[in-house]
């Protein structure tokens, strides 16, 4: 669970985030709400890079369709007013019903990590 971790990056851009992702030196994973992250038992993970300052977390619809950013957590999409009438609800509600607990509805990403 992280117990290895050596390295801490906030990125800013997309480019760093790949840079860092590419090194082959330390094992680094992108770190989005943690939750997933928490979860894991692999403590060979030394780096973790923060996305959250990369303006991934979006509900947004325009001619092609509904367009949700990775880093969107699942309580924004149960709660966005265009995914409550978007498919009869069905996004907004099987957001709000993938946890019980809305501390988990608001760190974890639809991107998951």
């Amino acid at each position: 669970m992280l117990l290895e971790l050596i390295e801490y990056h906030w990125a800013e851009d997309i480019d760093d985030v790949l840079l860092l992702l590419g090194r082959l030196d330390v094992k680094t994973v992108p770190l989005a709400g943690g939750t997933y992250l928490l979860g894991l038992q692999d403590d060979s993970i030394e780096a973790v890079v923060d996305l959250r300052d990369l303006d991934l977390a979006s509900i947004s619809e325009d001619a092609r369709g509904v367009h949700i950013g990775a880093m969107t957590t699942l309580q924004q999409i149960a709660d966005a007013p265009l995914l409550r009438d978007f498919a009869t609800g069905l996004l907004a509600r099987s957001a709000y019903a993938s946890s019980s607990s809305r501390l988990i509805r608001n760190s974890a990403t639809i991107g998951g990590l």
